[in-house]
C-alpha cells in the first residue's frame, strides 16, 4: 500500500500548461517524437515543416540565378539604339533558339473537301479546311487495336515533329489527336497540293528518267537524314512520296509501316527505294522479289525485258546497287547521293521536269467546271457559318484565300467577295 502511495505522489494530477501560441511540434516529448505511430505523425510533420523554414537559406551561386541570367540579357542591349538597330538584336537573339509554335488547330474546326483513297485496308484519309484560317490540312484518321500500337504510333509521331524542324524533306506534322472511346488516332499535316507519286503513275504509267532522278535525289536527302540519326524510315512507297505544286518533295509519316510487325533495317530503306524506282520505270508493274543466288541484284534476275533494256546504262547501274541481294553489298544513302546517274545534266527519253508531269493530275482550267467550283465555294462558306457561329474570329488574311481560290479553280476576287461576305453577316470580325 505504501509504494502505490508513493508512486501516485510523483505522478502529477493535472496535465502541464501548453501555450497555444507554439506550434504542436514544439510542445511535444523527445520520446513521442520519435514514435512514427498515427496519432503523432501530424506533429512530426509539423516540425519538419517548421526547422525546414528555420533553417538558414541555402543560395545557390550567382552565375546560375534566373535574376543574374536576367540582367546578363538586359546588358546585352544597347542603350542608345535606333529601330534597325533593335530589329537587328532581336534577329540575332531568336536565332540562338529557334523555337517552332505548334498550330493551334481543333478536328471541331475542320470543314471536310475530299476523301482520298488508302490502300491499306485500315484508315482513311481526308482533305480538309480550317474555318478560322483558311488553311488546308491533310488529315489521316487510323485505327488502333492494342496499347503496343499506340505506344509505337504515339513515339514515331513525337519524334517525326522533332524531326521536321531539321529536314525540310519531311511533311509538315500540326497535330494529332487520340480518340480513346472510338479506338483511332487523327494525325493533321499540311496539305500538299501536287498529290502523290501514286497519282503519277496512275495517270501517265511509266515516270521517265529524269524527273525520277530529281525524286529519287529528295528521298534520299530525306533517307540519309533519318540514317545518320541511327533512325529507320521503314519503307517506301508511291504513297508516301508527295508533291507541292511547284514540284518539292517530300516524304509522308507511313503510318501503315510503323504499326505492322516488318523487320525495318537501313540496308532494307535502300532496297524498298531501288524497288520503288524500278517499278515506276516499268510502267507501274508490281515487281516480285527473286532472291535467286545466280545473280547479284533483283533487276539482273529478271532477266531480259523489255523496259529494263531501254533504261541507260548509269540508271541500271544506280539500280543494281540499290536491289543487292545481300544486304551488306547496299551502299549508303549518303554515298548513293553521288552516283552519276543523280548528276546528269543530260537523260535519255522525254526531257520533262517534275511540276510538268504534276500539271497533269490537273486538267482542267480555271475556266473550265466553273459552275461546279462555285458550288463548292457556297458550301464551303455555309459550313464557315455553321463552325464559327458567335465566335470572334479575325478575318482570314489575303495569301490564304488566293490559296484557296487556286485549289478550287477560281478567280482570287470571287473568293474574296464571298469569304468577306460570310464574315460580314455573321459578325465575326
Amino acid at each position: 500500500m505504501n509504494k502505490v502511495s508513493d508512486e501516485s505522489k510523483q505522478k502529477p494530477l493535472t496535465k502541464p500548461l501548453i501555450s497555444c501560441r507554439l506550434p504542436k511540434a514544439f510542445s511535444q516529448a523527445s520520446h513521442i517524437l520519435k514514435k512514427k505511430s498515427y496519432e503523432d505523425i501530424e506533429g512530426i510533420e509539423e516540425h519538419k515543416k517548421l526547422k525546414k523554414l528555420l533553417s538558414p537559406i541555402k543560395l545557390g551561386p550567382k552565375e546560375h540565378s534566373s535574376l543574374t541570367k536576367a540582367l546578363k540579357k538586359l546588358e546585352k542591349i544597347p542603350i542608345n539604339y535606333d529601330d534597325k538597330s533593335f530589329e537587328l538584336f532581336l534577329k540575332k537573339s531568336s536565332k540562338r533558339k529557334t523555337i517552332l509554335p505548334h498550330c493551334q488547330v481543333q478536328l471541331e474546326e475542320m470543314i471536310t473537301l475530299s476523301h482520298y483513297p488508302s490502300q491499306s485496308l485500315k484508315g482513311s484519309i481526308k482533305k480538309v479546311l480550317h474555318a478560322p484560317t483558311l488553311a488546308l490540312f491533310t488529315v489521316k484518321q487510323m485505327p488502333i487495336s492494342t496499347v503496343e500500337e499506340r505506344t509505337k504510333l504515339k513515339d514515331w509521331i513525337g519524334q517525326w515533329q522533332n524531326f521536321q524542324k531539321k529536314c525540310k524533306f519531311l511533311v509538315n506534322v500540326s497535330a494529332s489527336f487520340w480518340n480513346s472511346p472510338e479506338g483511332c488516332v487523327s494525325v493533321i499535316a499540311d496539305h500538299m497540293h501536287g498529290g502523290s507519286l501514286s497519282n503519277l503513275l496512275h495517270t501517265l504509267g511509266a515516270i521517265p528518267e529524269k524527273p525520277l532522278a530529281y525524286i529519287a535525289k529528295k528521298v534520299l536527302k530525306g533517307l540519309a537524314f533519318f540514317h545518320c540519326k541511327n533512325e529507320i524510315y521503314g519503307g517506301i512507297s508511291p504513297t508516301q512520296i508527295l508533291f507541292s505544286r511547284n514540284g518539292h518533295v517530300k516524304l509522308s509519316l507511313g503510318l501503315t509501316k510503323r504499326r505492322s510487325n516488318q523487320v525495318m533495317s537501313i540496308p532494307n530503306d535502300i532496297y524498298a527505294l531501288g524497288q520503288l524506282l524500278l517499278t515506276c520505270l516499268c510502267g507501274g508493274i508490281t515487281i516480285t522479289e527473286d532472291t535467286s543466288p545466280q545473280e547479284c541484284c533483283l533487276m539482273h534476275s529478271l532477266g531480259s525485258d523489255p523496259f529494263i533494256d531501254r533504261l541507260s546504262s548509269k540508271a541500271k547501274s544506280f539500280l543494281c546497287l540499290c536491289l543487292q541481294h545481300t544486304a551488306s553489298r547496299r551502299p549508303s544513302a549518303v554515298s548513293l547521293l553521288e552516283h552519276e546517274w543523280l548528276n546528269l545534266s543530260d537523260y535519255p527519253g522525254p526531257l520533262v521536269d517534275l511540276p510538268e508531269l504534276i500539271s497533269l493530275n490537273f486538267p482542267y482550267s480555271a475556266g473550265e467546271c466553273c459552275k461546279a467550283a462555285e458550288d463548292h465555294l457556297s458550301r464551303i462558306c455555309e459550313a464557315i457559318k455553321l463552325v464559327l457561329m458567335g465566335q470572334a474570329i479575325s478575318k482570314p488574311s489575303e495569301s490564304m484565300m488566293s490559296k484557296l481560290a487556286l485549289d478550287l479553280g477560281l478567280p482570287i476576287e470571287s473568293v474574296e467577295d464571298k469569304i468577306h461576305k460570310v464574315y460580314n453577316d455573321s459578325l465575326l470580325c
